[in-house]
This record gives C-alpha cells, structure tokens and sequence, in this order.
C-alpha cells in the first residue's frame, strides 16, 4: 500500500510543478530563460492567466460571491524536493513521502458556476481514487467553505480554465 501511495504522490508532485508559464493544449513552450541551460527548479503556477493544474492551500471559499482565496505551493515527494532545491539528503525533509514550499502569496480567483467539487468525504474507501489520491465524491459547497476555514492548510488539487476555477479536489496525504 506504501508504495501504491508513494507512487500516486509521485503523479500528484510532478502535475504540480509548473515551469511558470500556464499549461496550454498544445506542446509544452519553450524556456523563455536568459541563461543556456534553463532552471529545473520548480516554480510557483501562476493561476491568474491560462489553463493550470496544481496543488494549492485552499484558503477560503465564498460559494455566494463564486470566488476563492488560495496560496499556490510547490508539492513533491521529499527525495523529489531535496533534489529540486538543491538540499542535502540529511535535511528532515527528504525522508518525507511529501513537502511543500509556501508562496507566502494569496490569489483570489473567480469560481466557474459549474465547478466540481471533490472530497474523500473523511477519508472513505469509495471516496478516495487511489491512483490519483484524489476525493472523488460530491462536496457540498458549504461544508467546503467551512473546512476551508477550519483548516487553513487544506492542501487541494486546483484546476483552472482561463484563470477561471472549474474544479477543487481534496487530496489524501497519509
């Protein structure tokens, strides 16, 4: 099951890095870096321009006013960080199955009128994709907006069209 988990955090970690330009249909841009060898770092998704897909805090929901508060962070398995950021392997967090890096930035963004909202619904067996590690089951938009401010840590997966969030799916970190 360990490894099923690790894994799916693996598929979780890498869709969430962004290389800073917003996702698009077609092939992915090319590096618009001045240097020759452009940077592997990962970057923080910027979610007000284009089509994203990325891990975020979500930070409030207003479901009346159709907008959310959310924090975009960098998510990946530990040994994925270490390396990304350059940290040796004694740092704490490369033996985590994941880790996060904060953007210390808040970003409102309107909520489509037709968003699917996803939850493990208290982590339920048939709630839960476990391939994806995703909710899979209907969240009701107010006990959204209450979790949201009970837990200003909720890490969910974002997904947006046009800057525009079109769905919000809990994710499951054992």
């Amino acid at each position: 099951m360990r490894k099923l988990v690790v894994a799916a955090l693996l598929v979780l970690s890498t869709a969430a890095c962004s290389t800073g330009s917003p996702r698009s249909s077609g092939s992915p841009a090319p590096s618009t870096s001045a240097s020759a060898t452009p940077s592997t770092r990962p970057t923080f998704t910027d979610l007000t321009r284009g089509d994203t897909e990325s891990v975020v805090k979500l930070r409030a929901y207003y479901p009346d006013d159709r907008s959310a508060v959310v924090e975009p962070i960098i998510f990946m398995q530990g040994p994925d960080f270490c390396q990304a950021f350059d940290l040796p392997e004694s740092d704490p967090r490369c033996n985590r199955d994941w880790s996060t890096e904060d953007s210390s930035t808040k970003v409102t963004l309107p909520v489509s009128a037709k968003v699917k909202l996803l939850t493990m619904n208290g982590a339920v067996e048939e709630c839960i994709n476990w391939e994806t590690l995703l909710g899979t089951c209907a969240w009701p938009k107010a006990k959204l907006a209450q979790a949201a401010k009970e837990d200003p840590d909720l890490m969910v997966r974002l997904t947006t069209r046009d800057a525009t969030i079109t769905k919000i799916a809990e994710i499951y970190t054992p």
